[in-house]
């Protein structure tokens, strides 16, 4: 039976961060197709109960695994994020796996472009932090992402993610699209490079996700949040820019970030694969 793996059972961090860590250590020498750390960046204002259903589904394909969650909110867009506490226990399973001799699998897994915005600025503090060295993950899961800078897809994003009624967020989202519309309109005026394209253009920097590491796309053409064609656009451009060991998933139907309840199956065989790079 799987182990209980609410977000009751994390261990907090900060604000942002949390950490499960299995009871029982696994029996045996590590599986190197097993992953000893999986990283999980959710989407802005994602849920803890929507959350939970992707810890429970990693915590019943792989015990033995430690999960860390680092979550998006609004607060964490505006200003950066602390995700030092996450930096901490990368490192300190970066030294175990260059202790092991079967070399376990580190994962991330990102959903939408909050959760993408976290990986990246993840990989590129743990370079700053360590004085250079490369963060050695081997799979890098893309889900709903990342997509394009456009006023109303970020304007949407951030009313959504709001805690509100359905009448305070249909009269805050006038204002947030306004806000939205300014903050955009001075970016590109003075040719500032918005979070957004900063985004795809680190995803597919071999400096910051190397080439060698394994990629999933999932999305939908259904997603009304990020366009298809945008995930689908980078997905060429990383192709273009050498990277081999890139696979897709499109599904027909599923709305944001919710892929896995329009085809379950399908939604964790192909994480499966990518992990084991079996895919």
């Amino acid at each position: 039976m799987a182990a209980n793996t609410s977000l009751s059972s994390f261990t907090k961090l900060n604000d942002l961060v949390a950490i499960y860590r299995p009871a029982n250590a696994r029996p045996g020498a590590p599986d190197p197709g097993t992953p000893q750390l999986i990283v999980i960046c959710s989407w802005l204002g994602a849920a803890s109960k929507h959350i939970t259903k992707y810890t429970d589904a990693y915590q019943q394909r792989y015990p033995y695994a430690t999960l860390l969650l680092i979550r998006s909110t609004l607060a964490s867009m505006i200003q950066r994020a602390d995700i030092a506490p996450a930096n901490e226990v990368l490192a300190s399973f970066v030294r175990d796996k260059s202790d092991s001799r079967s070399k376990p699998p580190i994962v991330l897994h990102a959903f939408s472009n909050g959760g993408a915005r976290n990986v990246a600025s993840l990989i590129v503090d743990f370079r700053t932090t360590r004085t250079g060295s490369t963060f050695p993950f081997d799979a890098l899961i893309l889900d709903s992402c990342p997509g394009r800078a456009d006023v109303s897809s970020v304007s949407r994003a951030i009313t959504l993610s709001l805690p509100l009624s359905s009448w305070s967020r249909s009269a805050a989202s006038w204002l947030i699209y306004l806000a939205v519309l300014l903050l955009m309109t001075i970016t590109h005026l003075f040719k500032i490079e918005d979070t957004v394209s900063q985004l795809r253009r680190r995803l597919n920097d071999p400096d910051v996700v190397p080439t060698s590491v394994r990629r999933l796309y999932l999305y939908s053409k259904a997603d009304e949040m990020v366009r298809w064609e945008d995930v689908s656009g980078h997905v060429e451009e990383a192709r273009e820019r050498g990277y081999e060991r890139v696979q897709e998933v499109v599904f027909e139907g599923a709305a944001h970030c919710a892929l896995m309840l329009k085809g379950g199956e399908r939604y964790w065989g192909a994480v499966g694969g990518c992990i084991s790079g079996k895919l």
